[in-house]
């Protein structure tokens, strides 16, 4: 009998210490998720970009890849893996995943933004499907400090279309490459 109440106890008290365990558990966790999401509050982040680059009297614009900042071009690269090589508005590049020519590249710059250390890259990209991608990013000397991925919804051809979308809200955080 003694020892049938003394299990019973044990058990008892197992089960106090597995759900304080999994409570802690759980705060940690959700502490971690918050520490390593770059876009842990869409709305702010979207807000801050909208801010940025909502007037377009602030903004400079350019139209050729050598403007890119070479922080941006290396940070790119990283994102997909050494393969992002880029051709200016208007020239040919690969738009379907069909190779007919191996030195076209498969992106084309559509234009870039330039706000104090805020840069905005707006391109397609060619492959499977064509995606018009805006890649939002801080650069502080000649380091990447902030890097986000952003799909539009639409196919953007100059930048009032596109001070229309960030009004309008239509991009749309590209989890893949935030998270990779």
């Amino acid at each position: 009998m003694l020892l049938k109440r003394k299990i019973q106890h044990l058990q008892s008290r197992l089960i106090s210490m597995k759900k304080i365990f999994l409570l802690i558990l759980f705060f940690c966790f959700q502490y971690l998720i918050a520490q390593n999401n770059p876009l842990e509050n869409n709305l702010t982040s979207k807000d801050r970009i909208i801010e940025i680059f909502y007037i377009k009297d602030s903004i400079n614009v350019y139209y050729n890849k050598n403007k890119i900042p070479r922080p941006l071009m290396k940070a790119l690269k990283n994102k997909f893996d050494g393969n992002f090589n880029i051709v200016n508005p208007g020239k040919k590049y690969r738009k379907t995943d069909v190779v007919r020519n191996i030195f076209l590249p498969n992106n084309q710059l559509i234009f870039l933004l330039k706000r104090d250390n805020y840069y905005g890259l707006v391109f397609k990209q060619g492959g499977r499907a064509l995606i018009t991608y805006f890649v939002f990013a801080e650069i502080i000397y000649k380091n990447v400090n902030e890097l986000q991925f952003y799909t539009i919804s639409s196919q953007i051809t100059n930048v009032n279309e596109f001070i229309e979308e960030l009004k309008s809200g239509k991009f749309y955080p590209s989890n893949w490459l935030n998270f990779k």
